[in-house]
């Protein structure tokens, strides 16, 4: 007599894949999709939904292809078979490491312009003084401790060189800006350049 075989039906499990809700704030929402497992072969419609889901948790901030994969339950070389296997996942991966590596190197541009603009306009830093003394400790032993700690503000200058670059580098307008601040006035407030109130020389 043959023997009946239990016919395996994919399996789905729920995943929390990175959204938008109502109020245009980021969430998260359960997606159910099918589990890839041994012994269960994924159709390609199966496999589409797993790697938009997959995509999308990716692409979420601070995720590698390996971190995603895990929050997903499967290795990341189960990817690269179905990519390998089929041209449709094949760009769906591709394009998702495309808008992947464009995000960083929009991070890396705003972090970039972000300290110009700090080194252009001035900032402060904290500076930190401390007053040490020697005491017994319980053991009888002298060591030092801080008896006072002081915290005063700095304000590091405005990068002349660094604005001097910004405004040679820029349009005509503002290069023609940059000759007329820079030709025989090296004593010319860096403040006044940023559009901020011009400091008077006794």
């Amino acid at each position: 007599m043959a023997k009946k075989y239990k016919r395996k039906t994919v399996r789905r499990y729920t995943v929390q894949v990175p959204s938008i809700s109502n109020d245009g704030l980021p969430t998260t929402e359960g997606v159910r999709i099918p589990m890839p497992c041994k012994g269960i072969t994924l159709s390609n419609d199966h496999k589409k939904e797993v790697v938009e889901a997959f995509v999308a948790i990716y692409l979420s901030d601070g995720e590698s292809m390996d971190s995603a994969a895990s929050k997903m339950n499967f290795q990341r070389s189960t990817l690269h078979h179905w990519k390998r296997d089929n041209k449709e996942i094949a760009r769906m991966i591709e394009d998702a490491q495309s808008q992947k590596k464009e995000l960083r190197m929009q991070t890396e541009r705003n972090t970039a312009r972000s300290s110009a603009q700090r080194l252009m306009e001035g900032y402060f830093v904290d500076l930190e003084s401390k007053k040490m003394v020697k005491v017994l400790n319980m053991k009888g032993e002298e060591e030092w401790v801080a008896q006072e700690v002081k915290i005063a503000q700095q304000y590091i200058k405005p990068s002349e060189g660094l604005i001097t670059r910004r405004l040679e580098n820029d349009d005509e307008h503002w290069r023609k800006d940059a000759g007329e601040l820079t030709k025989g006035k090296q004593n010319i407030p860096l403040i006044s350049w940023i559009g901020g109130e011009t400091e008077e020389e006794e």
